[in-house]
């Protein structure tokens, strides 16, 4: 585990092995959610690119997402400044638990996008 000081210096947050239940998102699957937020704030332009990001946050033990940064950044400044304002408005989640007891968890999440490769009718004369 680590000590965090960012909301309390005596915090302690585990990493997810340290954990006996894992948080979980609680609006159901991630990639359904944070999907169309990628799409939403790129205008539509993230669905033709190929990337994968990795994102760093602690999930408390509230299940309120906070110190949350793009850790390995794509090679699309938009899918990146898109991705920073998506994490901006993370709903809770379910915290994680250690025997029965919520506790704050370090959470790195990678995910990705393989564009849709369409197949063109090419006439020929």
């Amino acid at each position: 585990h680590i000590t965090h000081s960012t909301v309390n210096s005596d915090e302690i947050v585990y990493f997810a092995g340290d954990v006996s239940k894992s948080a979980k998102f609680s609006q159901g699957s991630w990639s359904k959610w944070i999907d169309p937020q990628i799409v939403k704030f790129t205008e539509g332009k993230s669905v033709d690119l190929n990337y994968s990001v990795m994102i760093s946050f602690i999930i408390d033990r509230d299940g309120k997402v906070r110190d949350a940064r793009i850790s390995k950044k794509c090679d699309y400044p938009e899918i990146n400044a898109a991705l920073e304002k998506a994490i901006a408005q993370m709903p809770d989640w379910i915290p994680a638990m250690r025997g029965n007891k919520n506790v704050s968890v370090y959470h790195d999440m990678m995910f990705g996008h393989k564009a849709r490769i369409v197949k063109k009718n090419v006439q020929t004369n």
